[in-house]
């Protein structure tokens, strides 16, 4: 009776061993071929005509949400490039704010510093955008169209609507316009940064108006200037970039005053820009 059991569990190991053996092979399917080779040479399992089988394919699911591009520099010195740099790119008002964000909006792997400021009772607007150079050894002013009477969008609020075509990152923006109690207007518009250069595209706009006895009027416009109705214009950036893929786009936006700014030194600059940098990013649209 014992020498049965000896045998039969002696050959419960054996199938055991077996079986680990074929796992082995399988694992190694989708492996790199310099793993799978060494692997090959330490252990290799007998194989005989009636043993051997296909390798089994695994297919590993990829992710529509992009990955942060492999940059040049390191992104903390970049950081330290954008601090040490600061004197380049800020801006200070003795009565308003400015505000700065540390992005990667053309997704380059080179950072970007926005100084925005929004001021005077029209809302008027005025953005910079200085990206780290291509050698790595300064910061330079990206390029734009706008004329000194252009009021450009209104930035340092909160998330954004953004979408991705052809490898090109588009940024829904709006700029708010008021003259006075009896007219306010709005435009949505899309930011693009490309090539050292960012331009900003009209959507659409809308349109309100007081009349003298109080009753306010509001209009949708498409870009050519034709009506639409309120929820053409909401949806807009969704039906101009229909065949782009949607975002969500996060701004970690910092906001000083102008005696707060003169006694920021480099190390105060590079902590608050890294904070920055880390509220940065893109999440898919659902």
């Amino acid at each position: 009776m014992k020498k049965l059991l000896l045998i039969l569990t002696l050959a419960a190991l054996t199938l055991s061993l077996a079986a680990c053996q074929g796992e082995g092979k399988r694992l190694f399917s989708f492996l790199p071929d310099e793993l799978g080779k060494e692997e090959s040479s330490t252990t290799e399992a007998p194989t005989t005509e009636e043993t051997t089988t296909e390798a089994t394919t695994i297919e590993i699911p990829t992710t529509e949400v992009p990955t942060e591009p492999m940059p040049d520099m390191p992104y903390e010195d970049q950081i330290a490039l954008l601090a040490v740099n600061a004197q380049q790119w800020v801006k200070t008002d003795p009565t308003i704010p400015y505000s700065f964000a540390v992005t990667d909006l053309d997704r380059n792997g080179r950072l970007e510093i926005i100084t925005s400021i929004c001021m005077g009772t029209g809302i008027f607007s005025e953005n910079d955008i200085w990206e780290v150079n291509e050698t790595f050894d300064g910061v330079v002013q990206c390029k734009s169209d706008f004329d000194e009477y252009y009021s450009q969008s209104d930035l340092a609020f909160g998330d954004m609507r953004a979408f991705e075509r052809g490898g090109d990152y588009y940024y829904i923006v709006t700029d708010y316009i008021r003259s006075g109690y009896a007219y306010n207007a709005e435009e949505t518009r899309s930011l693009c940064l490309k090539n050292g250069a960012y331009s900003e595209t009209l959507l659409a706009y809308r349109v309100t108006e007081v009349s003298l006895d109080y009753e306010e009027t509001t209009t949708y416009y498409n870009a050519d200037g034709e009506v639409i109705s309120e929820e053409e214009y909401s949806m807009m950036p969704e039906m101009y970039f229909l065949d782009a893929r949607p975002y969500t786009a996060t701004l970690g936006w910092i906001s000083f005053y102008e005696n707060e700014i003169e006694v920021m030194d480099t190390l105060a600059w590079e902590s608050v820009l890294t904070a920055s940098w880390q509220s940065f990013g893109l999440t898919e649209a659902g």
